[in-house]
């Protein structure tokens, strides 16, 4: 591109510089055909500099916008992997307090199905001991009648 836009101000000024000799009489405050086809050059390559700045301007800050958007891109997966191992952390440790709290609790009941255990077999070694009592208390009468006999 920076190849054709000086070979195309080039050309321009050859063909100037061709055609202005056949041109006439000049005035003689007006510029010759030499100084008029440098003023043509002068002008066509400060165009093609202006032109080759610009373009190397814009392709720096597409460059320039390009790098910011891959930064923010690699920002924005950092974040997101923080996220996502906080958010496992997280997780992790809820479902080990659930487990704790259901070992607790499943202790709990088991203790109470216990104690409940003891509480019916010490109630029923109680009414045991009750009805062993009367029974040795008959058999003392009964031995008690038979020896009065």
């Amino acid at each position: 591109m920076k190849k054709a836009t000086a070979m195309g101000a080039a050309a321009l000024a050859m063909g100037m510089l061709l055609a202005l000799p056949g041109c006439g009489q000049r005035d003689a405050d007006a510029p010759g055909p030499a100084e008029s086809a440098g003023r043509a050059l002068d002008n066509a390559v400060e165009s093609a500099g202006d032109k080759v700045a610009r373009e190397v301007r814009e392709s720096k800050q597409a460059a320039d916008a390009a790098a910011r958007k891959v930064s923010d891109g690699a920002e924005q997966a950092g974040r997101n992997v923080t996220d996502a191992a906080e958010l496992a952390r997280t997780r992790v440790t809820d479902a080990a307090a659930t487990a704790r709290q259901n070992v607790h609790d499943s202790a709990e009941a088991a203790g109470a199905k216990l104690e409940d255990a003891a509480d019916d077999a010490s109630k029923g070694l109680s009414k045991a001991t009750v009805e062993v009592g009367k029974s040795v208390e008959r058999a003392g009468e009964k031995i008690q009648d038979s020896a009065g006999k």
